[in-house]
């Protein structure tokens, strides 16, 4: 392993873009119980668990110690699977922390540790009394604390008890010791010497038992706070060091001398009999005009200790706008005023004063004894109104409860409103709900400015539909998309082409129209109809006819020529040898054209009767024919 983990760093040398991390082995103690108890000089099986991610388990170090013992073992070795066993029998009596700790071969380790204990059950515990401690005296109707700290070694302190009675038997408290040994209880003992006895006893009864004396004094002769006078000797307060009839008096609202008087001759004390002091604010002790809350005079003194001299007369700017009442002023507020001047007719707002603009506010703030609308100082722009009489904007000349309001975003005519519908230059506006830039035209507000979702235009006539408006292209939708009055109208996206079919044979001509359904005379998809006013003339026609179609032409199937439906012309009906009588049927003589009347002649044959005379060759039939054409 050691040589793998050298190669492994040879590599990491070489590219040091490699890493090999060692990690701390695991280990786990899996017996005994943590918190078990052995009998001293018993064999004691410790078993335990260990792992390493680079280590094989038998290459770890392993080392068993105890905080009692020391180092217990540094031989035992993990088996393959990385259990560790090991026994002891000689471990002291006592709480033992036993730790296990593995090092691999990197170096790093671990460890673990549980508590056990091993007890000598014929073994008391110790003890030491802390106190009383031999010197120390206990007073009289005060609770005396009682204290000693024990240790056992078969038993944790918690489990000790511990008992203070007095020589005679007589219980005075008991307790169990706490975590750290330390056992305390309280009791009252009458004056006198006494000797207290402590016992402590183990789990299994073992006692040990130790003595020590302890004075009771009488309470009156005893110097709690040991500054040299107990209270026969006259200490007023016998748990404060600092008061006693030595001395010195101070500002704390004690006695500190004991002469019965509270603070006297320090700044606490009220030395003029004004009912302050010093301490409570008293600026002047020796005078008992002056203290906190008395009258201010124009005397040029602090009368009320505030601070500030005169306050409140009218020889003092009191609302710091540099004017007092009556002159010569002593002082202002505003410590800044470069000059102090009479004639102030409130001097409790700084912004009454004969240097002050008046405003519409019912006071006379210039203090010459006129009154808002009363002052023409109040009309600052010279427009004939103040703001007293409801000039909103007394700086602007155009503005004032008589001029025009116009769109200009100022409220000109002072009602309240700014432009509104009423102001000249204000327009309708139309709200454009479905956001395409044209409006409804039920829905006008007039205003001088668009709101918020409203445009200039009425033109739309579906407000719900952002596709439909002036501009959109019309669509074979069903809807009027271009808002024209039409729907659907011809050449609209998505049309048809149809082509103009008069006689409804289903065959139109190429005169067409692109529209989203027939309509009209327009409703035919094919455009080879050679006439139009006829039915019967279509390229799928196969009759004949013997007038013509309509415009002189007798081309019912549109194939661009007459077809005349009879053409042959028939022979003389004659006699041939072994044939006998012969002709193909037709016309006699030419073909009539389309329309015309000629003889058709049918069936030649021979005519034996009448011999001699009538024998020969004959037509059976022989009529007149109207040539059909088409």
């Amino acid at each position: 392993m050691r040589s793998i983990l050298l190669l492994l760093a040879c590599a990491c040398s070489a590219d040091k873009a490699v890493t090999v991390h060692n990690s701390a082995p695991s280990v786990v103690i899996t017996e005994p119980a943590a918190g078990a108890s052995f009998d001293l000089n018993t064999t004691i099986g410790f078993q335990g668990l260990v792992e390493d991610m680079e280590s094989a388990s038998p290459d770890l170090e392993l080392r068993w110690s105890s905080d009692l013992d020391g180092i217990l073992s540094e031989d035992t070795q993990a088996n393959s699977d990385g259990v560790v066993e090991y026994n002891n029998t000689n471990l002291t009596p006592g709480q033992h922390a036993i730790t296990l700790q593995a090092i691999d071969q990197g170096g790093k380790s671990s460890s673990t540790s549980l508590t056990l204990y091993v007890v000598d059950t014929d073994q008391a515990p110790s003890m030491h009394i802390r106190h009383p401690d031999g010197e120390e005296t206990g007073a009289e109707g005060v609770a005396f604390s009682f204290e000693a700290g024990v240790e056992d070694r078969q038993d944790v302190p918690i489990k000790i008890a511990v008992y203070v009675s007095l020589l005679d038997g007589t219980e005075l408290c008991d307790d169990m010791a706490d975590g750290s040994g330390i056992m305390s209880c309280e009791a009252i003992l009458d004056v006198g010497v006494h000797t207290i006895v402590f016992e402590a006893e183990d789990t299994d009864g073992n006692i040990t038992q130790k003595k020590e004396e302890l004075e009771i004094v009488s309470g009156d002769l005893i110097d709690d706070d040991e500054d040299g006078f107990t209270e026969t000797d006259g200490d007023c307060d016998d748990s404060n060091d600092d008061i006693h009839p030595d001395a010195v008096e101070i500002y704390n609202g004690l006695d500190d001398d004991c002469d019965g008087i509270i603070d006297e001759g320090t700044a606490g004390y009220d030395n003029d009999g004004d009912g302050w002091s010093y301490v409570e604010g008293d600026c002047d002790d020796g005078d008992t005009t002056v203290y906190p809350g008395a009258s201010e005079l124009p005397d040029g003194l602090d009368n009320d200790c505030d601070g500030i001299i005169d306050e409140g007369t009218e020889i003092y700017d009191d609302d710091g706008d540099c004017y007092c009442e009556s002159t010569p002023c002593g002082g202002s507020s505003d410590p800044d005023c470069p000059s102090l001047h009479g004639g102030d007719c409130d001097d409790d707002n700084p912004f009454i004063n004969p240097n002050a603009p008046e405003v519409c506010d019912t006071e006379d703030n210039d203090c010459d004894g006129l009154v808002d609308t009363d002052d023409p100082d109040t009309d600052l722009d010279g427009d004939g109104w103040s703001t007293c009489g409801g000039d909103c904007d007394d700086d602007d000349y155009g503005v004032s409860p008589d001029a025009t309001e116009v769109c200009n975003d100022v409220d000109d005519d002072c009602d309240g409103e700014i432009d509104g519908a009423s102001a000249v230059g204000a327009s309708a506006w139309y709200e454009d709900d479905d956001g395409d830039g044209y409006g409804e035209r039920t829905s006008a507000i007039v205003d001088c400015d668009a709101p918020w979702g409203y445009v200039s235009n009425d033109d739309d006539c579906d407000d719900t539909d952002s596709s439909v408006h002036p501009s959109a292209t019309e669509t074979c939708d069903g809807d009027d998309n271009d808002c024209d009055g039409f729907t659907d109208e011809e050449d609209a996206t998505g049309c048809t082409t149809y082509y103009r079919d008069v006689d409804d044979d289903g065959f139109g001509t190429t005169s067409s129209r692109c529209t989203c359904s027939p309509s009209g005379h327009y409703t035919s998809s094919l455009s080879s109809d050679c006439y139009d006013s006829n039915p019967d003339a279509c390229p799928t026609h196969t009759s004949f006819h013997s007038s013509d179609r309509g415009d002189g032409s007798y081309d019912y199937n549109c194939d661009g020529s007459q077809e005349r439906r009879w053409t042959t012309e028939s022979d003389s009906c004659a006699f041939f040898s072994d044939l006998g009588c012969s002709a193909a049927n037709g016309w006699n003589g030419s073909s009539p054209s389309c329309g015309n009347t000629g003889t058709w002649r049918e069936e030649c044959y021979y005519n034996s009767t009448g011999w001699p005379w009538e024998w020969g060759c004959y037509w059976a039939s022989s009529a007149s024919r109207t040539q059909t054409c088409r």
